[in-house]
């Protein structure tokens, strides 16, 4: 069971003319984008614009119809001096977190909140890294600012309000005008998250139970050099911290567009971040300490990626990792770059998830498919030659000599329970050792020695991976088999996780070896 407890909806638009349990289609409505009168508050539409949108009240969160990530919050005016009917007053903040612009006009509709998904939207936690909006006087060093203050006014203006990764805030604290990015949004805590194969949470509701922890862009770009402590913003691969409570510190920023190779691309008005902050009493996230669920996975430039283990089990080439037991994260290098390896990451986490595969561009297809054939990936290897138009039939029927000879010329084929398998590639990753299977398994029924050595069903996780056909019928009979034959629950539950075999004549099913062989013994 998730370690959250599920809530009951959150009405996110007040005065919807009607509540529905589910989801329904929005109306859209083209509205005209201005410049709203004051730099802070919500965005603004007039009266008429609400009821065009089926509302009653005086608040509501709208997107763009096509879909966007921030969620923005307006309030409905009677005040025509401040918008009209048919526009949208954004201040500039706003007009950059949905790349809009002044007297620009776009489609928006109610932002519909999620309905029967088994992740909540509250925010268990947000970070946000801060900067300063305003020119320091010369010689006044670093300007301090008290975090307690920056959340005290981020609860004040944001609270009930959906927050996004990579949002531009703007707050005004102690005089000073400071911007706000947010760098990590997490709606699960660290234990659910580890119970996830994947998850991902780009953005949230803000809640007063949501904890929230400021830092600095050095003070990120320190934490990014420890892939053995995964920082928040990895948190949908490598979970993330719990709370703690409040710790006097400090961290230092140096903001000029100089030195500081983090700052947001922001419209002119906003850009001019100069001058350096230093945060006081700063809460800071706990380091958890490297998680026993993912493996750290480095790209060929330099990038590194905490990936879940359970997502990795189809990447037979990195089975040691997947399967090693020492403390905290291992460690693999790849010989993939970053994008083809975020592109990968994708269709593993489909495979897993059982989702349909995504529909990469005919012109990645090379470079994925030699990223599957280095990482052991057969699905992906057989998802791209498909899509390249390879006719080759991969899964087909051999005869005994021929598994013989591939064997004879250092190949490692098996034939287990009448599935051929080929774990050459494989071999030097098994944690049994290189030796073993060579020396026991090959030119035979390897089915005993299968069930003697994975005690754990597990194994049957990569046998998709290995998996190039069935023994022809005909040459069933001339394969050898162990003194011992396999026993009748093995043979049930190994075919109970081999349903994407190859079928064959009814008449052959019944004679498969182990099955007759078990069935000799009973007698």
């Amino acid at each position: 069971m998730p370690s959250w407890t599920p809530r009951p909806p959150i009405s996110f638009n007040t005065g919807l003319a009607a509540q529905h349990a589910e989801p329904q289609e929005q109306p859209a409505v083209r509205l005209q984008v201005v410049d709203h009168p004051d730099e802070q508050g919500p965005a603004l539409i007039s009266r008429g614009t609400a009821e065009q949108l089926g509302l009653l009240g005086t608040k509501v969160f709208m997107e763009l119809a096509e879909g966007s990530d921030c969620v923005l919050t307006a309030a409905v005016t009677d005040d025509a001096s401040l918008v009209a009917d048919g526009q949208l007053a954004a201040t500039a903040v706003h007009q950059h977190n949905l790349h809009l612009g002044s007297g620009i006009s776009e489609e928006f509709r109610v932002f519909a909140p999620p309905v029967g998904e088994d992740t909540p939207f509250e925010l268990v936690d947000v970070e946000l890294e801060v900067a300063l909006l305003s020119r320091a006087e010369d010689g006044e060093g670093p300007v301090q600012v008290d975090a307690r203050a920056v959340t005290r006014e981020l609860l004040l203006r944001y609270f009930g309000c959906v927050l996004a990764l990579s949002e531009a805030i703007v707050l005004v604290v102690g005089g000073r005008r400071l911007l706000l990015r947010v760098t990590a949004t997490n709606s699960l805590d660290a234990e659910a998250q580890e119970e996830r194969v994947a998850y991902h949470c780009f953005r949230g509701l803000l809640t007063h139970e949501t904890q929230i922890y400021l830092h600095t862009a050095d003070q990120q770009a320190a934490d990014k050099q420890q892939p053995s402590t995964p920082p928040a913003a990895q948190g949908a691969a490598a979970g993330a911290a719990q709370p703690t409570d409040d710790a006097s510190s400090s961290s230092s920023i140096s903001s000029s567009s100089s030195d500081s190779g983090s700052e947001p691309d922001l419209p002119q008005s906003l850009a001019a971040v100069r001058g350096s902050v230093q945060l006081l009493n700063a809460k800071q996230r706990p380091t958890s300490g490297p998680s026993r669920s993912c493996v750290i996975v480095r790209t060929l430039d330099g990038e590194w990626f905490p990936v879940k283990r359970k997502l990795l089990r189809p990447c037979i080439s990195l089975t040691k990792a997947v399967r090693s037991e020492e403390e905290g994260s291992p460690e693999v290098t790849v010989d993939v770059d970053t994008l083809t390896f975020d592109r990968v990451l994708i269709f593993l986490e489909a495979l897993a998830l059982g989702r349909e595969s995504p529909a990469f561009g005919v012109h990645l297809l090379p470079q994925l498919l030699a990223a599957a054939q280095h990482l052991g990936l057969r699905d992906l290897e057989e998802y791209c030659q498909e899509r390249l138009g390879d006719s080759t039939a991969r899964v087909r029927q051999y005869r005994f000599d021929e598994i013989r000879q591939l064997n004879a010329g250092g190949g490692c084929w098996l034939i287990l329970d009448g599935m051929v398998l080929d774990v050459t590639r494989w071999l030097p990753e098994h944690p049994g050792g290189s030796k073993i299977i060579p020396r026991q398994s090959l030119n035979l029924d390897c089915s005993r020695f299968f069930e003697l050595y994975h005690a754990s069903r597990e194994s049957f996780v990569y046998l998709r991976q290995f998996y190039m056909g069935e023994v022809a019928p005909q040459d069933r009979e001339l394969v050898p088999g162990p003194e011992e034959p396999p026993s009748a629950e093995f043979l049930q539950q190994l075919r109970e996780f081999t349903p994407w075999r190859l079928q064959v004549e009814e008449e052959a099913v019944a004679t498969h070896l182990g099955a007759k062989r078990a069935a000799a013994a009973a007698h």
